[in-house]
């Protein structure tokens, strides 16, 4: 049996002899225990409030699904492994915690995406017991807002290091330069790319009152930038953006957290979840996204962890997702692709 530290050190020597670079700040999340024996890797998560199956989905704590693939991609003895994932089940109502229920919703899908994902029958149990969506008859997104809508800059007088991660979105989103630059690097088309996209989860109607229609975080949720984008209109592309300052470098918890949104917007092409119709100006955004049958999924990286330095993500044409990349960008937001 291999614990936690002996998979660490493993983790620090195989990217170390991968990439030629020596990284003494390769270190699992205290929020994740991982052990592997007899060629499966578990990983357990702590089920505190507001840690592990309660935690934000992009903190390095909560992000499951991107340790997973970083322990697959980079520890070769790893490569053929099993791997699976252990949580205790909550209790006096916080199952209906809408951070658990995201939890359990990746959780589902990421078994979809992955047959070395794996969970013993009595977490199979909790997941069908606990996921409201998976009981749910009918799931509704919330829509793209008000602020979305909101007049578009034309200028920014701040410096690379004033930029906040909304500042840089808004630049992509209505700048004529840096939204040509994100069009080429992505295949989008330059007129429909667009400003935070919602991915609040909601059953039989997009309320907080009462607030058991509340499945899933919906006020802060939502997806960075989205566009428009193949031959034929019917790609999606999505766009997670972190801005880190100084020489820190991005979580990999932004992997996880594209990756729920990659999920969630191929059940709305797939019609498992829907839109409630509405008759207002922004009926036609939805109706394009509907009509799309491809997803195309991007980090976007100022300062990406080592860790995401290569491909991790090495699944291909699974469900509707035709690709994920990670792109880097620059402070005069030049864009290169990383893999």
């Amino acid at each position: 049996m291999k614990e936690k530290k002996e998979i660490e050190k493993l983790l620090r020597e195989n990217f170390e002899s991968k990439t030629m670079k020596k990284n003494n700040h390769i270190k699992f999340p205290r929020g994740i225990n991982i052990f592997s024996d007899n060629n499966k890797v578990t990983l357990k998560m702590k089920s505190e409030i507001g840690k592990g199956i309660f935690a934000n989905m992009q903190t390095d704590d909560a992000a499951f699904e991107a340790w997973c693939l970083i322990v697959r991609h980079w520890i070769s003895e790893f490569k053929n492994s099993e791997f699976t994932l252990r949580w205790e089940k909550p209790l006096n109502g916080d199952e209906n915690e809408p951070h658990y229920q995201r939890f359990l919703y990746r959780v589902d899908n990421f078994k979809k995406l992955f047959d070395w994902f794996k969970l013993d029958s009595y977490h199979n149990d909790i997941l069908e017991q606990d996921s409201k969506i998976k009981k749910a008859k009918m799931l509704f997104l919330n829509r793209p807002g008000d602020k979305r809508r909101a007049p578009c800059i034309t200028s920014i007088d701040k410096s690379f290091g004033e930029l906040d991660e909304n500042d840089i979105e808004r630049m992509f989103s209505c700048l004529d330069g840096p939204r040509k630059k994100l069009a080429i690097a992505s295949g989008a088309d330059a007129k429909t790319v667009s400003y935070q996209l919602p991915v609040g989860i909601f059953q039989d109607k997009v309320t907080n009152k009462p607030k058991e229609n509340l499945i899933t975080p919906s006020r802060k949720s939502a997806i960075d930038l989205w566009a428009i984008g193949g031959n034929d209109k019917k790609t999606l592309l999505i766009f997670e953006l972190k801005k880190i300052k100084g020489t820190s470098k991005n979580s990999v918890g932004a992997l996880s957290e594209l990756l729920f949104y990659a999920m969630t917007m191929s059940d709305v092409q797939n019609g498992l979840i829907g839109y409630e119709v509405q008759k207002n100006n922004k009926e036609q955004d939805i109706a394009c996204i509907q009509r799309t049958k491809k997803i195309k999924a991007f980090l976007m990286l100022n300062n990406p962890h080592p860790l995401l330095s290569q491909n991790v993500f090495s699944a291909h044409n699974v469900k509707n997702i035709s690709s994920l990349e990670c792109l880097q960008y620059d402070e005069h937001l030049n864009i290169t692709k990383l893999w």
